[in-house]
């Protein structure tokens, strides 16, 4: 997660391949939960099909609050460029 500290707000989380909630963060104060709206099928698991997986934002560098909805797996990496 992105946790700004000296406004204790958690900006942004990825919770995948299980939900991670309830977490004590240094220099937070409380639990946060990293699911946000629903959790994300996406899971990068390689396969003989498909060997470099990556999870990305799609469309790229949408947050509609919903893991879900936000996350996909790609097997065209990227860098430095927008997700696809």
């Amino acid at each position: 997660g992105i946790f700004d500290t000296d406004r204790q707000v958690l900006l942004d989380a990825l919770s995948y391949e299980g939900s991670v909630s309830g977490v004590t963060l240094a220099g937070g104060t409380g639990t946060y939960d990293f699911v946000e709206g629903t959790a994300t099928t996406a899971a990068d698991n390689p396969t003989a099909g498909q060997p470099n997986g990556a999870l990305v934002r799609l469309p790229d560098g949408t947050d509609s609050q919903n893991a879900n909805a936000d996350w996909s797996v790609t097997s065209t990496l990227t860098p430095g460029s927008p997700n696809m």
